[in-house]
């Protein structure tokens, strides 16, 4: 009996489902499928699982209980050979077919152990990949954290010559439409009097330096709410002053407050074609499937003061330069919507994307249109719009997915 009809014998007799039989080993339904029907042969560690859960030996299971164990075969070439020697002697023909009998027997049995071997080489094997991939990853994960130490060493040292004990930022709001950003800063210095004062400057390549001289002072903690550009790369330095000296210190580079925008894009999923029976600019076209819109966010771990989230969309579908019909995307159908002014410590979870699937049925006979496309429009919490035309048939050509055009609000 092959190795497969034994598991499913097996099951069987211990009255358990594919499914069943998967979920305690902790494999899939159609592994368990594929072992039954021999397109696959189980890893060792999953014998071993079938074993315990039928009672069987691994031997059992593979039909190999008493060769496995290291005992006599239940027939043995040389036992066989002597017991047909004591025998009267036979005829040359019987003679023949009894010393092919044994040597068949001798070969069935060599070739069981052989492949049993093979099982278990390939079972070592197995775990020898399994622990140099591990061993792999433990390097990278020391790799790594070595990297971090070196980086909080040159970190801590940089500090100890600093004249900045502790220093943050958070990021208050964002204005669309002066495409301005709200950051409070926090600058603690390691020595200061009741007369020290401290001036921030910020500085980057697509603006003019910025100061921020009204701060105030209270325990030691010197704080002041700036508008800063939505820049890429904006420098801090801080300049401390006390009885006529100075001392400057740059604090930071703040990368990315030009990554708040979400990413729209979409597909269609169905049958969307156009039939041409006339010419090639008109003809037939169907529109039946569902347009998938997908939004990406950005920056809602960074800044949460930033952390942006489509509002509200709109599907339409122009023809002949008319709005013929609207589909409304509802983001929240089956999710809460988001509530980021409440403030940052309000917010606990935060979302990487959000896709709806928009349904879609139209139909367009010949000579009824001569321009079919079809648009996106997503509004952020901002009030930021995207849009997208993402299909256009007409002039004989179907047109892609488009770039898309942002809107900031003008009020």
């Amino acid at each position: 009996m092959e190795l497969a009809d034994q598991i499913v014998l097996l099951r069987k007799k211990s009255g358990l489902s594919q499914e069943e039989l998967g979920e305690k080993i902790g494999v899939s339904r159609q592994a368990v499928s594929k072992w039954e029907s021999g397109k696959a042969v189980p890893e060792l560690e999953n014998l071993k699982e079938l074993s315990r859960i039928f009672g069987v030996s691994l031997s059992e299971l593979l039909q190999l209980e008493e060769n496995a164990q290291g005992e006599k075969p239940a027939f043995s070439c040389e036992e066989t050979e002597n017991k047909v020697m004591q025998m009267a002697p036979p005829t040359n023909r019987k003679r023949y077919i009894v010393l092919g009998s044994i040597l068949a027997g001798c070969i069935l049995a060599l070739t069981a152990t052989i492949i049993y071997t093979q099982m278990q080489i390939q079972g070592l094997n197995q775990q020898l990949s399994s622990i140099q991939s591990d061993l792999g990853n433990v390097r990278a994960e020391w790799s790594m954290t070595i990297g971090s130490l070196r980086t909080e060493i040159e970190e801590s040292l940089e500090k100890q010559g600093s004249a900045i004990s502790e220093y943050h930022f958070d990021v208050l709001s964002f204005q669309p439409i002066s495409k301005k950003i709200q950051v409070k800063f926090f600058v603690t210095p390691k020595h200061y009097t009741e007369n020290t004062r401290m001036i921030l400057t910020f500085s980057g390549s697509d603006f003019e330096p910025i100061l921020l001289e009204d701060i105030d002072q209270t325990g030691g903690i010197f704080s002041g709410t700036v508008s800063l550009p939505t820049s890429h790369e904006i420098r801090v330095s801080a300049t401390f002053l006390e009885n006529g000296e100075s001392l400057s210190e740059s604090l930071d580079s703040i990368y990315g407050f030009d990554d708040y925008l979400l990413t729209v894009t979409s597909t269609f999923q169905g049958d969307m074609s156009q039939y041409a029976l006339i010419d090639e600019s008109r003809g037939t076209l169907s529109i039946n499937g569902s347009l998938v819109v997908n939004t990406q966010m950005n920056n809602g771990y960074r800044y949460p003061a930033l952390a942006n989230y489509p509002d509200s969309g709109v599907v339409q579908l122009y023809k002949d330069g008319k709005v013929f019909r609207k589909y409304d995307i509802d983001f929240y159908e089956n999710q809460p919507k988001p509530n980021y002014d409440q403030g940052s410590s309000a917010v606990t979870d935060y979302y990487d994307s959000i896709a709806v699937a928009v349904p879609m049925k139209e139909s367009f006979k010949t000579g009824e249109w001569q321009q079919i496309s079809i648009e996106i429009t997503v509004v952020d919490r901002f009030g930021i719009q995207y849009k997208q035309t993402t299909h256009s048939f007409g002039d004989g050509q179907s047109s892609p997915i488009n770039e898309t055009e942002i809107l900031y609000p003008t009020k």
